[in-house]
């Protein structure tokens, strides 16, 4: 249940209080499975109960890696959308979209892995509030990694 009010007041925060306008260097992140622009979510998507994410920090970037299972006909992009200038808080966005109508016949399932990595800009680790997919927060848990 705490899980839970934590996820919605980080979506409330998200959402809602407003950016700096102080220039911030774009996030880095690494597409995988992309294969053309996002389009609209699949609603059929069902979203993982919980996310394990491996962070790893190594001269000012943070990595995070994982899994997702998704349908075969499925692909999915990712993001990082941040708050904060001094004290850096980010959240990690997926977005799982579907084939083409038509385009994609196979009804089964694969593990896709991810990699994003987020450049800070000041001297502080970022904190990692939230993992979303589809606009839905997913409950996740981090396993601090070797950096590479």
């Amino acid at each position: 249940m705490l899980m839970l009010l934590v996820l919605v007041l980080w979506w409330f925060v998200v959402v809602f209080v407003p950016r700096t306008s102080t220039p911030q260097p774009p996030p880095t992140t690494t597409l995988l499975r992309q294969t053309e622009p996002v389009a609209a979510a699949d609603p059929n998507y069902v979203l993982p109960r919980r996310i394990t994410i491996k962070h790893s920090s190594k001269q000012g970037v943070e990595t995070y890696q994982g899994e997702l299972a998704l349908p075969n006909c499925d692909m999915f992009s990712t993001g990082v959308s941040t708050t904060g200038t001094r004290s850096v808080t980010l959240a990690l966005v997926f977005r799982v979209t579907k084939a083409a109508d038509g385009a994609c016949t196979d009804a089964g399932t694969s593990t896709t892995p991810f990699l994003i990595s987020y450049a800070s800009p000041t001297t502080h680790s970022p904190s990692l509030a939230g993992i979303t997919i589809n606009d839905t927060p997913v409950s996740f848990s981090v396993i601090k990694g070797n950096a590479k």
